[in-house]
């Protein structure tokens, strides 16, 4: 409000110009990638679950799109996941 003199009308202008400015697909594009997400979730439910039984994070967003280009083959994502995981025991401070 210093900046503008305390005048609420130019405040209220200048915040109009800036939303203005902004993206209006970003939040478009939020959902889009978020439904994708969805969606790969339903096809790949059993390789999902294959994988969290072998112990790997399938929270992850990256091992829907591995799945999605292995063609959800489980073998070709876990083999370098499980090395991963078990990284991630043998040097943890590398992964706070």
């Amino acid at each position: 409000m210093e900046r503008f003199g305390g005048d609420v009308d130019r405040v209220q202008k200048c915040l109009q110009k800036i939303e203005a400015k902004q993206n209006p697909g970003v939040m478009n594009s939020i959902a889009a990638r978020r439904q994708h997400r969805e969606e790969l979730r339903a096809k790949y439910a059993t390789q999902l679950a294959e994988l969290a039984t072998a112990g790997i994070n399938v929270k992850c967003p990256c091992i829907l799109s591995k799945l999605e280009q292995n063609q959800g083959d489980v073998n070709k994502v876990g083999s370098n996941d499980r090395l991963m995981v078990m990284n991630r025991f043998n040097y943890p401070r590398y992964w706070k």
